[in-house]
């Protein structure tokens, strides 16, 4: 993929992620403007050399270490939803802003993005895993999209062989992007990811 799109200008890499997820996209931070028009409520920066394990950090990273910014392709991985569990209507709507985005491309009119958007989407500097801080049943008190503050409850956790209900409490602010996997689960399984450290 990297010899595929090393010349290109624009490259889309679309994901989707989770048993329920929100919409969001990785890119750099001096790329938010050229993808504002898809409309992401949240965008996490992949400026740093070990972000999210995202598509584009695998083939357009390398390239900045022997290339100038304005050389290397404009780059972004759109995650457009949860696996396997997209509504028709969803994916429709999808493409609907995709084919907006690239006319703007083919316009010459990304430099207008942000004016022209509903609402600038938080930035923030990394994605992280939430780990299971013990097993049992999860019941999650937080949505996908939801600001989670240190502190907070974001799911309660029964535990059957010894009857207990546990909360699981973040340990610090975060953005709940995804919900992973079955509800039972085990001591540190990765149950979610999220977005911290805004700009």
């Amino acid at each position: 993929m990297r010899v595929l799109s090393w010349s290109a200008d624009y490259v889309v890499d679309i994901h989707t992620t989770g048993n329920e997820s929100i919409v969001h996209l990785f890119t750099f931070s001096w790329m938010d403007e050229a993808f504002a028009r898809l409309g992401c409520p949240v965008h996490i920066h992949i400026d740093d050399d070990g972000p999210a394990g995202a598509f584009d950090e695998s083939h357009v990273l390398p390239f900045l270490k022997s290339m100038s910014r304005d050389l290397i392709p404009k780059a972004c991985t759109w995650e457009i939803g949860s696996h396997g569990r997209i509504p028709s209507q969803t994916l429709l709507d999808r493409s609907v802003v995709l084919k907006l985005w690239l006319r703007s491309v083919w316009d010459g009119t990304t430099a207008q993005s942000n004016a022209r958007s509903l609402s600038k989407p938080a930035a923030f500097k990394r994605l992280g895993h939430l780990h299971a801080p013990f097993g049992g049943y999860y019941t999650w008190q937080k949505k996908p999209g939801s600001a989670v503050k240190a502190g907070e409850t974001y799911a309660y956790v029964f535990q059957p062989w010894n009857g207990i209900r546990r909360k699981a409490v973040a340990e610090f602010d975060f953005v709940l992007l995804g919900i992973y996997g079955a509800d039972a689960t085990a001591a540190h399984e990765q149950i979610g990811c999220f977005a911290a450290d805004p700009v």
